[in-house]
C-alpha cells in the first residue's frame, strides 16, 4: 500500500497540488493512520474478551457482514456469483473454526488454545528460601 500511494501521487500529484486545502493533508494523513489501526485495536480487544471459537465464529462472519453494510449503507447489491462467494467463504470459516483445532489445543493444551504457563523445573536445585 505505501508503494502504490508513492506511485499515484507521483502521477496524479502535480495535477492536484495546486487544488489542495491546507487542511486537507492533514486530515488525509490522519485516516491513513487511523483507518488501519482502528479496526486492528478492536479485533485485539475483543479477542482478550471472547472465547476463540467465539473470535473465529465473528470473524468468519466479516464478509457478510461487509456485504450487509454494504448492500445497506451504499447500495451496492451482490450479483449471485458475490452472494455464493460469501456465503462459501462464511461456511468454510465457521467449518474451520469449529473442526479445526490443532492437535496442541486437544491435547492438554488449556482453554482458548494457549500453550500452559511454564512452571518451576522440578530438577532445579531447591534453595532454603523457597521451601
Amino acid at each position: 500500500m505505501p508503494v502504490a500511494a508513492v506511485v499515484a501521487t507521483a502521477v496524479a500529484g502535480p495535477q492536484v497540488v495546486d487544488r489542495l486545502a491546507w487542511p486537507l493533508p492533514p486530515a488525509g494523513l490522519g485516516l491513513a493512520v487511523l483507518v488501519p489501526v482502528v479496526p486492528f485495536i478492536l479485533e485485539l480487544i475483543a479477542l482478550r474478551r471472547l472465547s476463540t471459537a467465539a473470535f473465529g465464529t465473528l470473524m468468519s462472519l466479516e464478509p457478510a457482514i461487509a456485504t450487509v453494510i454494504g448492500l445497506a449503507l451504499l447500495g451496492q447489491t451482490p450479483g449471485p456469483l458475490a452472494a455464493a462467494g460469501v456465503a462459501l467463504v462464511v461456511i468454510a470459516g465457521v467449518g474451520a473454526e469449529r473442526t479445526g483445532a490443532r492437535a496442541g489445543a486437544r491435547a492438554g493444551a488449556p482453554s482458548g488454545g494457549r500453550p500452559p504457563e511454564p512452571g518451576p523445573d522440578p530438577g532445579a536445585p531447591v534453595s532454603a528460601g523457597s521451601r
